[in-house]
Formats: C-alpha cells, structure tokens, sequence
C-alpha cells in the first residue's frame, strides 16, 4: 500500500468513526429523553392509582346520612305539630292553637332546647313526663347523638328551667 492509499483509507476510517460516535451521542440524548418519558409515565401510574383510591363511596354515604338526618327531622317537626295540635286546612295553610303548654310540654322543649344548643341530635326522652308539676325538680332521662356517638343520662329541670345536664357516651358505659 502506497503512503496516498493509506492516507485515504486512514481519513475514510476517521470520518466513518466521527460518523458513528456522532450517531451514538444521538442515540444517548434519545435515550435520556426515553428515560425522562418513562420517569412521567410512573408519575402518570401513581396519578392513576391515586384516582382510583379516591373513591365517591364516602361521599355518597355521606350525602346519604343527610338524607337520613333530614327525613329525621321531618319527621320530628311532624310529631311536634302533631304534639301541639297544629292542624293543616285544605287551602295548604296551618292554624296553630295558642293555648298555654302543660307543664311536661314546656320540661320537654326546655331539655330539648338545650340538649339541641349542646350539639345533640336524635334525642329521646326517656321519662314518663305526665304526671309531673312544674315547680318539682325532674331528672329527665335522655338518650341522644353527638358527632355519631350515642350518649346515655338524665338532665335535671324545674320550673322550665334545666339545672344540670349529665350525659356519657355508651362506650363509656361498657368498659
């Protein structure tokens, strides 16, 4: 092989080399964008289990509690102008009788006012309130609902007036 000879081969094999390392400096900055992709792809599976875990059941019973609350409390609004005596005319409006509660209605909406201001709900009355005056001091026996928990206890009241509220949570009462 003459010196012309192995010169160009010598530049051919340089330039096919130059060629090739160029391509695979190419080929590496492809793959780190591959990688980048495939570093937002395991993003998008989390975001994408993330979604799934979120899940409306929560809500929906949620939104069925107070579905729950409300037929309660119209219910109880019916039972109290049932206990009042109000009375629905055919033309769609209500006449209420203005006579003076009796002495177990005006301890009942008393015990009920302040268990209602104290954040209970669902109250029953436990005592038989009949036969009571209203310048005696009751204990009047409840159970109510607070913050989902059911409480257990009496409230004590005279002259329409309470005197002390003295209610525990069932869970407490069952060690």
């Amino acid at each position: 092989m003459d010196p012309l000879q192995f010169s160009l081969f010598f530049a051919a094999l340089l330039l096919a080399y130059v060629l090739v390392h160029m391509r695979l400096v190419r080929f590496e900055t492809y793959l780190k964008e591959i990688g980048g992709l495939q570093q937002l792809n395991d993003r998008l599976k989390g975001v994408a289990e993330a979604m799934e875990r979120i899940k409306v059941e929560r809500l929906e019973d949620g939104l069925q509690l107070l579905h729950e609350d409300a037929r309660d409390i119209g219910d109880t609004l019916q039972k109290v102008e049932t206990g009042m005596g109000v009375v629905q005319t055919e033309s769609g409006g209500v006449v209420i009788p203005t006579g003076e509660p009796s002495a177990p209605e005006r301890i009942c909406t008393a015990v009920e006012e302040q268990l209602f201001r104290l954040g209970y709900r669902k109250l029953r009355i436990l005592t038989d309130l009949r036969h009571i005056h209203l310048e005696d001091e009751v204990e009047v026996q409840v159970e109510c609902e607070k913050q989902m928990m059911c409480y257990k206890g009496k409230v004590v009241a005279r002259n329409s007036s309470i005197l002390n509220v003295d209610l525990q949570p069932v869970v407490e009462m069952f060690p």
